[in-house]
């Protein structure tokens, strides 16, 4: 358990290494993010090209506008919106669903980029002995 939450640590954010000074590496990233993202939900299910744009530019930052839906506009406001389920189910199909996907993607193709560009990897236990 404890070496699968290091390597899960160790997926950083394109925007880590956009703020690193690696702005080469987190262009990349977010290029062929986007791509890799836009084929397959596109190809897949035909999912709105602005729920990606929002899902690799937000990243982290789109699961907090999901949750402000969900726990402020939603009870709150709930005549302002004309049949809530329908409502829900936009904001589920065009926004987490692709948040939620690219949001892994984007960890997997960060780290590979990183890795082939030359990046070091300091996983956060490494200087942890390993005999305790």
């Amino acid at each position: 358990m404890k070496k699968a939450l290091q390597k899960i640590t160790a997926l950083k954010s394109h925007w880590y290494y956009w703020h690193t000074g690696n702005k080469i590496t987190a262009v990349l990233s977010m290029i062929i993010t986007s791509i890799l993202v836009t084929g397959i939900l596109i190809a897949s299910v035909g999912f709105s090209i602005w729920g990606l744009i929002l899902a690799v530019l937000m990243d982290a930052a789109g699961f907090m506008l999901a949750a402000i839906y969900l726990l402020i506009v939603r009870p709150y406001y709930p005549d302002l919106f004309y049949g809530q389920e329908e409502i829900d189910m936009l904001v589920v199909n065009f926004l987490l669903a692709p948040l939620i996907f690219s949001f892994f993607i984007s960890r997997i193709t960060t780290f590979y980029i990183a890795k082939k560009r030359g990046h070091l990897f300091a996983l956060p236990y490494d200087h942890v002995n390993k005999n305790t």
